[in-house]
């Protein structure tokens, strides 16, 4: 699996991640949880992410420093609005996303290399 990186102030250690589309069918809050053993950091931008300018366009973002086995964010989201959740991590390794909010969203890849699957209930899982 071919893993793409980004340091998100250009001092830290590079993170591993992986960028998906966000498209919402009703606007309202969104909960994004991860459910994984490893840490995962989330960010939301809203209609492009650039990994050379990771704070243009963002809407919300976790920081990763609650050390829970359940990390994640919520953010409101409006409809009719392109969005991009990045997911990173420190090591490149398999993740699950599962999203709750008012309405079921719909995904899409964002990146070169990416491999999902989605099952009814707005449950992924993937690898960075």
């Amino acid at each position: 699996m071919n893993s793409r990186t980004y340091s998100l102030t250009g001092c830290e250690v590079p993170r591993f991640y992986e960028s998906l589309q966000v498209n919402v069918i009703e606007t309202g809050c969104y909960n994004f949880i991860s459910n994984d053993s490893v840490k995962t950091f989330y960010s939301i931008y809203k209609n492009n992410f650039s990994p050379f300018n990771p704070f243009e366009n963002l809407v919300s973002q976790n920081d990763g420093a609650l050390n829970t086995s359940q990390l994640g964010l919520i953010a409101y989201l409006q409809s009719e609005t392109t969005y991009v959740l990045v997911v990173a991590a420190y090591e490149a390794s398999p993740f699950s996303v599962i999203i709750s909010g008012q309405n079921n969203v719909s995904l899409k890849h964002f990146s070169k290399y990416f491999d999902y699957s989605l099952n009814n209930s707005n449950s992924l899982q993937t690898y960075l």
